[in-house]
């Protein structure tokens, strides 16, 4: 990535914090968090963890993919503004 969408990729937890911390997110991380370990209950151990790589995987996988979309969204509006705003 350039300088200027590890700046913006830096900047997107802090951007997201309101979000992060409201009780709507919160309700669907407790909620996700709470039907995974009543799954992984049903598991035996070798399978919990297998379940725990994958779920590492997807996370890290979700993760690049907002990193990304909120990079690409940035940096076509920084695009899009200074075409609007050219003499």
């Amino acid at each position: 990535m350039t300088p200027l969408e590890n700046g913006i990729a830096d900047s997107m937890e802090e951007s997201l914090q309101p979000y992060i911390l409201s009780d709507e997110y919160q309700a669907q991380k407790t909620d996700i968090n709470q039907k995974m370990v009543e799954f992984r209950k049903g598991l035996n151990e070798a399978q919990q963890k297998e379940f725990n790589q994958l779920m590492d995987m997807l996370n890290d996988a979700h993760a690049d993919y907002a990193t990304k979309a909120f990079v690409f969204g940035a940096v076509n509006g920084i695009a899009l503004r200074e075409q609007v705003l050219k003499p």
